[in-house]
């Protein structure tokens, strides 16, 4: 996950690039208010590897909810203030990557699963080689979360977020707020910033140590927060004799009240440095040396599959990952040096006087072959894949009082943004008709109910009560399945017993809240109106760039500079255009295993009013089942599920789940 080779490059250079912290075990005091901002997926997945579970069997959640209490107890009695980050619902962007990951660690491991013999399945080298996430894990880690909060007598030690989108900005802008440290796996981390954001400390750099011997006393109060190891002469042999005992990466020692943890913090400030680079251009370079948004192949490009992935324009095949890296920081070093430094005659060698004539000119010098045997068009494609990737990092600026944990909870939506520019207020409103007001389409009192049902669903999900691949049917149209372990050969569970609740789950949101509606197809004309198109995406690039483009204009202009560009405010999520009405019929676009590959099929939505009436049950009214008793609502369920009596020949013949 990440920048291409980014960690790899990390890890190299981590003696010039990193710093440690110490955090000492000696009981919680006023100065023992250190933010760490944990990616919750990168949790997930790392305690589980650590714990050598047998996965195979479904997941043994009593042991990993332990596990990871274990760990946030260790955490915060080193004085640590702990905040879990999980993902919201996928960016359309991500789609290729997840279909190529998904696939890789989840089908493909199945089907070796299941293509090999007992005996050598069994082994736990292998089955830890092929090892699938459970599929109750998230649920698990939440719950046991949330059970530590309850246990706490400072409470507001270990908070939970849920993000609005993708949870990797969210993570840097929630460490910003704070004033603390980004916590997971993923490189990203030191690409992303935000105003008093300090650093990303991977997971796999966290050391758990018990030293009896050895006193820690805590540092001269400074910006870190950390703390010096402080050897008493008295105890020095005794520590040098004895063996230290190691924790399993961020899983601490069991059964000891002495600990110490250290870590290594990477800063996008330093990394920038060593790379000779403005900080703000570490998303362009994130972009082109390849990211989840641009080392995926293009399938709407019509060239061939070699040239649709970026990275195989840009570099030769014997280059490591860390020389790509070093290729395409030098290279922008290079580009500002010539665009900065005047020659003799008082005249720039390299006019560079936007991000766009950067990004242009950098995809020339970066390319292996001749752009003249390029395909028409292409580069035009590279360009906008590039811009779109680099986009992806950026954090809107907050403009709030004092960042901290008093900032939090700008509305009482979000924690981080206001009504208007919080993406999960967005795509949880119901579908607006074009040129008209909001909600014109209902009468006020569906209005109404569709306001209290949005009102619902947004405190689920905070809470942690609404799985974020529900919110998936809301912002793209889709829905993914999690892959378990299944034999490829047998038709997926999604795709029979689970694909009636399916249905019943999306007209029960379509009644409650209005899904989004197919959009119209646009009819593709002569080669004019490209070229009308690729007009507009010029014209546009100053708005969307402005954040980079601020950065180059730092670089050249005074602060005090009156120039237009160095002032037009950043694009903002509050510009992004509202989702329309369209002619076509709801559908929902699945991601399942068909086979030994992940594929999408496109499921017609059912109206509610009809589908309860194909199974014989009623509603009361027009009010949305949301909004029912708890009662009500729990009756229709078992009702539905045909729980609570027997099955119907109907239902059997439907293959019913429960039924048969």
């Amino acid at each position: 996950m990440g920048v291409h080779g980014l960690t790899t490059y990390l890890r190299e250079n981590r003696a010039v690039i990193a710093r440690s912290l110490y955090f000492q075990n000696e009981g919680l005091s006023s100065s023992s208010n250190i933010p760490f901002v944990i990616d919750g997926w990168s949790f997930i997945y790392e305690v589980h590897g650590l714990s050598n579970l047998p996965w195979v069997y479904g997941g043994e959640y009593r042991e990993l909810s332990r596990l990871i209490e274990l760990t946030v107890r260790a955490w915060i009695s080193v004085g640590l203030r702990v905040y879990f980050v999980f993902d919201g619902p996928y960016p359309s962007i991500k789609f290729p990557t997840l279909i190529s990951r998904i696939t890789k660690n989840s089908i493909q491991g199945s089907k070796l699963f299941f293509v090999t013999s007992a005996v050598a399945r069994s082994r736990p080298r292998f089955l830890h080689e092929i090892a699938i996430l459970p599929p109750r894990a998230y649920a698990a880690c939440v719950e046991s979360l949330k059970s530590i909060i309850e246990s706490l007598e400072d409470k507001s030690r270990l908070e939970l977020h849920f993000a609005d989108e993708e949870g990797d900005p969210y993570t840097v802008e929630l460490a910003g707020r704070l004033g603390g440290y980004a916590v997971g796996q993923d490189s990203d981390f030191v690409v992303l910033n935000a105003e008093g954001y300090k650093g990303y400390v991977p997971m796999s750099e966290m050391v758990w140590t018990a030293l009896n011997q050895i006193e820690e006393v805590q540092g001269p109060a400074g910006d870190d927060g950390g703390f010096q190891t402080v050897v008493n002469s008295k105890t020095k042999k005794k520590a040098l004799a004895q063996k230290p005992t190691l924790g399993i990466g961020i899983i601490p020692p069991e059964e000891t009240d002495d600990i110490r943890l250290s870590v290594s913090v990477y800063s996008p400030e330093a990394v920038a440095s060593h790379l000779r680079i403005p900080v703000a251009l570490l998303p362009l370079m994130g972009a082109l040396v390849g990211n989840d948004f641009t080392g995926s192949k293009d399938s709407s490009s019509p060239t061939t599959s070699q040239e649709r992935n970026l990275q195989w324009l840009f570099f030769e095949r014997q280059l490591t990952l860390s020389q790509r890296i070093t290729r395409v920081a030098n290279t922008l070093h290079d580009i500002l040096t010539q665009a900065l430094t005047p020659s003799a005659k008082g005249k720039h060698k390299l006019q560079v006087s936007s991000v766009m004539q950067l990004i242009e000119r950098a995809v020339s010098v970066l390319l292996v072959r001749s752009a003249d045997t390029m395909a028409s068009g292409q580069r035009e494609r590279i360009m906008d894949r590039i811009v779109e990737a680099t986009l992806q990092y950026a954090i809107p600026r907050h403009e709030g009082t004092l960042p901290g944990i008093q900032g939090l909870w700008a509305s009482s939506v979000c924690a981080l943004h206001d009504d208007d520019t919080c993406p999960l207020f967005r795509y949880l409103s119901p579908p607006i008709l074009t040129g008209s007001s909001p909600h014109s389409h209902d009468s006020p009192r569906m209005q109404k109910y569709k306001d209290d049902v949005r009102t619902l669903y947004i405190s689920a999900y905070r809470a942690g009560r609404l799985a974020p691949r529900l919110l998936d049917v809301m912002n793209t149209g889709t829905f993914w399945y999690r892959q378990t372990l299944e034999n490829p050969d047998i038709e997926t569970a999604s795709a029979s017993f689970a694909r009636p609740i399916q249905e019943f789950c999306y007209a029960l949101m379509d009644d409650g809240l209005g899904l989004p509606e197919q959009p119209a197809e646009e009819e593709e004309d002569d080669e004019d109106d490209e070229d009308e198109l690729i007009d507009v995406v010029e014209e546009s690039d100053e708005d969307y760039l402005a954040p980079l483009r601020g950065a180059l204009q730092e670089l050249d202009t005074p602060a005090d500079s009156d120039d237009e560009m160095a002032t037009e405010p950043p694009a903002s999520v509050s510009s992004l255009p509202q989702r329309s009405h369209a002619s076509k019929p709801k559908v929902v676009e699945e991601y399942l295993r068909r086979g030994v590959r992940l594929a999408n099929e496109k499921v017609p939505v059912p109206s509610l009013t009809e589908l309860l009436t194909s199974y014989s049950l009623n509603r009361r009214g027009d009010l949305p089942i949301q909004l029912t008793s708890e009662e009500d609502r729990v009756t229709l369920f078992l009702q539905f599920l045909q729980s609570d009596v027997p099955c119907s020949q109907k239902s059997i013949s439907r293959g019913y789940p429960g039924c048969g």
